[in-house]
């Protein structure tokens, strides 16, 4: 009866060691993944023709949450400026690994805001 606790204690120990020796993967490395919203075109400028580029900077944090949005180079015109900050803050964003841990992260996304010409109506 000794002989056989002795070999179920020596099985647990053996056990013990190997979860405790055990240690959780870490997560892969992912690169930036965000899904972003597509900028409303101000009626107003459209109506008036104003046409141009903002690049918007994002910082993110390690949770994937928008910190910071700022335009890091304006369109010429405040409302489109505008626009494509509110497409960005309409955006989400999966957290980034990288080392196995979360890390906070930016990017600048630039948002084209162009007018196509309307083409005739076809002849019928």
């Amino acid at each position: 009866m000794r002989k056989l606790i002795a070999t179920f204690a020596a099985s647990i120990i053996t056990l013990t060691g190997c979860v405790t020796g055990y240690s959780q993967p870490l997560h892969p490395d992912t690169t930036i993944d965000c899904m972003l919203k597509a900028p409303a075109y101000p009626a107003l400028s459209r109506k008036q023709g104003e046409t141009g580029t903002a690049a918007v900077k994002a910082t993110v944090d390690e949770a994937g949450r928008f910190i910071s949005v700022v335009i890091a180079q304006s369109s010429g015109f405040p409302r489109l400026d505008e626009a494509a900050l509110a497409a960005m803050r309409a955006s989400t964003c999966q957290p980034l690994y990288h080392g196995g841990e979360r890390v906070p992260f930016s990017f600048t996304q630039p948002y084209h805001f162009a007018i196509r010409a309307e083409s005739p109506p076809h002849p019928q």
